[in-house]
């Protein structure tokens, strides 16, 4: 799990840097912001749901 975290960690911090220093598709820091946290909710709330036992109490 460490490995496959520090792999997940470099990968996005790869397409960080791409992603703002691409001249066809330039983002700025606050809307690549928003994409990634969105991103995260979207993969972290169903995985929080099924893991976390007394959730809806």
């Amino acid at each position: 799990m460490c490995i496959s975290a520090t792999a997940a960690r470099a990968l996005k911090s790869v397409l960080q840097g791409i992603l703002l220093s691409s001249e066809g598709e330039k983002l700025n820091s606050m809307s690549l912001l928003l994409y990634m946290a969105l991103i995260a909710v979207v993969f972290l709330l169903p995985a929080t749901l099924i893991m976390e036992e007394n959730v809806w109490v």
